[in-house]
C-alpha cells in the first residue's frame, strides 16, 4: 500500500500541523512493514525546520521536494494531474487543509486538529464530506465534527494523539527552575485570560511565594494590554515575555517549569496539556472535554470556562503545585500518563485504517 502524505507543512510550521505531519511521517518511517510512504513537499516559505528535526535520514522514504507557489497543485488537478499524481501514484492520500491538495485517484483522508474559521466552516464542510476519512485526536472533537459539519460518524476516527516528542529531545531531565517558574504557552488571546494568571501570581507573591511567570507565544488581542499591566504590577520583574519561541528551547523550557497553565475552551486536541506531562510538568487547565477526556486526574482542574476563571482559583492550584514540586511520585505519575499517548501508536492505527480503505475500494 502506498500512502501519500502533504509534507510541506512539516518542513515549514514549527507547532500546530506542522509537528503533526512530522511525527506522524517519523513514525510511520519507522514502520516500513505498514506502508510505502510518499512525501509531497511543493510550497513556498522558508523551510525553517532543518532536515535533523525531520527523523527521516536513513530512512527509505521517496520525497517531492519543489518551492513554487502551492497554486501549482490546484493547476495541476484541473488538468488531472492531483497530488497522488506528482507523487507516482498511491492508494490514498493524506493531508491536513480540507480541501487541498486535491488528488486524481488516490482516496483522500484529512486530519483536522482545529475548527475552522466561521467564514470557512461550509467549504471546509463540503470538502471533508468528501473525504474517505478524518482523523481527529479526541472523541469530543469526533462528536462536534459529525454534529456541526454533518460528517458521517463511520468516516471520523478519533486516533489519541502523540506526546512524546518534546521529551525525546532531552539528553537528560534538567533541573527545576529556582525560583519555580509558571508557565504559559500560546498565543496571548483575551479568551484565554492571561491577564487572571498575572493576577493569581501577584496574590501568590504577596503571600510570600517565590514564583516567576513566564508568557510564551504569539501576540494576541490581549498582548499589549497585557504588557501595560505587567509594567506597572508589583510582579513586574519577575514577568517574562516570548513572543517569538523557538521550538528547540521548548522542551528545556518546558521541562523546568513546575506548573503550566492553560487556560482554554473547545479546543479539539489534548496535545499542548499532554505534552508538558511528558516532560513531567504539572499542568493547571480548564475542563475542556478533550482535555479531560485525556488527563483525567492527572490535570489541575479549574470548573469555570476560561473568561470566567477567577485569579483566585488559580491561585489555589498554582499553590498546590509549587508545594508539590518536589513530589518525584506525583512528576512520575504524571508522565506514565503521557507515555499513553504515543505517535508509534497513532500512526499504527492510522495505517490500519488506510489498509481498510483501500481493501473496501
Amino acid at each position: 500500500m502506498r500512502v501519500g502524505v502533504d509534507y510541506w507543512p512539516a518542513v515549514t510550521h514549527a507547532p500546530g500541523v506542522g509537528r503533526y505531519v512530522r511525527e506522524l511521517v517519523r513514525a510511520l518511517a519507522q514502520r516500513p512493514d505498514l506502508l510505502e510512504l510518499r512525501l509531497l513537499d511543493v510550497g513556498p516559505s522558508p523551510r525553517v525546520m532543518a532536515e535533523p528535526a525531520l527523523g527521516l535520514e536513513g530512512r527509505d522514504v521517496r520525497r517531492l521536494k519543489l518551492k513554487a507557489p502551492r497554486k501549482v497543485l490546484a493547476w495541476g488537478a484541473r488538468l488531472g494531474l492531483g497530488a497522488d499524481r506528482w507523487l507516482g501514484g498511491c492508494d490514498v492520500f493524506h493531508a491536513v487543509s480540507p480541501s487541498e491538495p486535491v488528488s486524481s485517484r488516490a482516496l483522500r483522508t484529512c486530519a483536522v486538529s482545529e475548527w475552522p474559521a466561521p467564514e470557512m466552516e461550509r467549504q471546509a464542510a463540503r470538502a471533508l464530506q468528501a473525504c474517505a476519512a478524518v482523523f481527529t485526536f479526541s472523541r469530543y472533537a469526533a462528536e462536534q465534527l459529525c454534529t456541526r459539519l454533518e460528517l458521517d460518524p463511520q468516516r471520523v476516527h478519533a486516533l489519541p494523539v502523540g506526546c512524546e516528542h518534546w521529551r525525546r529531545t532531552l539528553e537528560r531531565e534538567p533541573p527545576l527552575d529556582q525560583p519555580p517558574t509558571v508557565l504559559v504557552l500560546g498565543r496571548v488571546d483575551e479568551r484565554r485570560n492571561p491577564l487572571a494568571v498575572l493576577r493569581a501570581c501577584e496574590q501568590l507573591a504577596a503571600d510570600g511565594v517565590e514564583l516567576r511567570l513566564r508568557y510564551v507565544g504569539r501576540r494576541g488581542d490581549s498582548y499589549d494590554a497585557l504588557r501595560a499591566y505587567a509594567t506597572r504590577s508589583p510582579l513586574s520583574s519577575r514577568v517574562q515575555f516570548d513572543s517569538e519561541p523557538q521550538e528547540h528551547d521548548l522542551p528545556s523550557l518546558v521541562a523546568r517549569a513546575t506548573v503550566l497553565v492553560h487556560l482554554s475552551d473547545g479546543e479539539l486536541t489534548p496535545v499542548t496539556p499532554l505534552e508538558a506531562l511528558a516532560t513531567g510538568c504539572d499542568v493547571v487547565l480548564t475542563r475542556a472535554p478533550a482535555f479531560v477526556e485525556a488527563l483525567g486526574p492527572a490535570g489541575r482542574w479549574i470548573d469555570a470556562p476560561a473568561p470566567a476563571t477567577s485569579p483566585q482559583q488559580l491561585a489555589r492550584e498554582i499553590a498546590a503545585a509549587i508545594a508539590e514540586r518536589g513530589d518525584e511520585f506525583a512528576r512520575r505519575s504524571r508522565q506514565a500518563v503521557a507515555a499513553a499517548y504515543s505517535w508509534r501508536r497513532h500512526a499504527e492505527l492510522a495505517a490500519h485504517i488506510w489498509r481498510e480503505l483501500v481493501a473496501q475500494r
